[in-house]
Parts: C-alpha cells; structure tokens; sequence
C-alpha cells in the first residue's frame, strides 16, 4: 500500500506507507484473535489462527488468541469483524475460504490486499456468480482474516542447512513473502479439486502482486488475470 493509501476492506489508513502497515499489522492480529476468542465467531474454528499442524489433518490445538488484557482497552469488547465461511485444513494451517456460484462455471479466484480479508470481494463474488454463472472462490490469506497465522520463519536460509533445521523445528513456520502467498493458493486450489483446472485471477494490492507471481510460476493455469493496484 501506498503512503496514504486505504484499503477499503478493513478501513485501515496506512498514514506512513508499507513499513508503517506492517508494524501495524500484528496488532491488529492480536486484536483480531482476541476478539474472535470473546464474540465467539472462531469458536467452531479451533485452528483458525492456531499454531496449526502438518499435512491435511484439521487440528486439534485451540486458537492462539492473546489475553483480553494484553489487548489495547480501545478494542476490548469489539466483536470479530471476520465472517466465517469454509474452512480447509493447508499446509500451514486452517484456511477460511468461500466458494459460490454453479459448479460447472468458469473458476474466479478474488485476492484480497495486505490487512484486508475474504469480504472485499464478497459482493463481486455474489454478482459474478449470479449473472456470469462464475465459480467464485475468496479466501482469507495466511495472517488475515480466519485464516491461520503461523509463526513466522526468520530464517534467512530458507530451510535449507543447519540454520533451517533449527528455526523451522515444530510447526510449520511462514516467511510471508511471494512464494509462501503463492504455495497458499496452489496448495488450497489442490484441496478444493481445482490443482489442474484453469483459472481466472482477481488480486487487489498484496493480491494482485500474488495473482502475477502465481501467473509466473503456472503460466498454463491461468487463463485470465486482473490486478488492481497491484503491490
């Protein structure tokens, strides 16, 4: 996002640009969890923004939420602004997803931006499937929404040697850059049966530059891509 940029999905003002955006980004996380845990709208979620487990088996440990006295007292008491839809069980975790329209239709898969979530594009979603006869398929993307939010993997080996071993022990751990975002889709694309299906790719923001860096890697797999403010 830019220096003065809002994203319109959550109404956050990013006042001084990215860096800015991500240091807010934990707190509103942490709020987020809290509130999830109190309104009760992850109570049906236990790994929605847990530690998560491996492979494609749900999990069993609760969800990660801080204590309400940990949170800022200006947003104790606020009820969870995430909807609950689907949830599917990735590789770093639960990933909250809703999917709509006829079941033969042309696949739209909407990406939202960075603290946004599944919604922006609910509206969108429910009009191309009522008069386009697309399958629309949003999604909360790791660190956002309902989704789960893994630890995040500081290593700068990428897994690989002595230093990968030591830092990526226990869960899995998310380097939330491109190819983290990208292996999300890819892997909730698989589990909802649409790994060899071609797609079309809708991204805003964050979700736009995914939407190219997916096009990159499965040039095959997609067959049409728009990018809003791609960033």
């Amino acid at each position: 996002l830019a220096q003065g940029e809002r994203d319109d999905s959550t109404h956050v003002h990013v006042p001084g640009g990215c860096g800015h955006t991500w240091a807010r980004l934990g707190l509103i996380r942490r709020w987020a969890a809290t509130a999830a845990a109190t309104s009760g709208c992850g109570k049906d979620l236990p790994a929605a923004m847990g530690v998560g487990g491996r492979g494609r088996s749900p999990s069993t440990k609760p969800m990660r939420c801080r204590d309400e006295k940990q949170v800022p007292k200006c947003f104790r008491g606020v009820k969870c602004p995430y909807p609950q839809a689907q949830t599917v069980h990735g590789a770093h975790g639960a990933i909250n997803y809703s999917l709509v329209g006829p079941a033969g239709g042309e696949v739209v898969v909407c990406l939202h931006g960075l603290n946004g979530s599944r919604v922006l594009f609910q509206d969108t979603a429910e009009q191309l499937a009522r008069h386009g006869g697309f399958r629309v398929l949003g999604y909360d993307l790791y660190g956002h929404g309902l989704s789960n939010a893994p630890f995040v993997d500081l290593c700068p080996c990428r897994g690989v040697g002595r230093c990968g071993e030591c830092v990526c022990c226990g869960a899995p751990r998310g380097r939330y850059d491109m190819d983290f975002f990208v292996d999300q889709l890819d892997d909730l694309l698989s589990l909802l049966g649409f790994g060899e299906v071609v797609v079309n790719l809708v991204g805003f923001s964050l979700g736009g530059a995914i939407a190219v860096a997916f096009a990159q890697r499965y040039p095959s797999r997609v067959l049409r891509l728009v990018g809003m403010s791609p960033a």
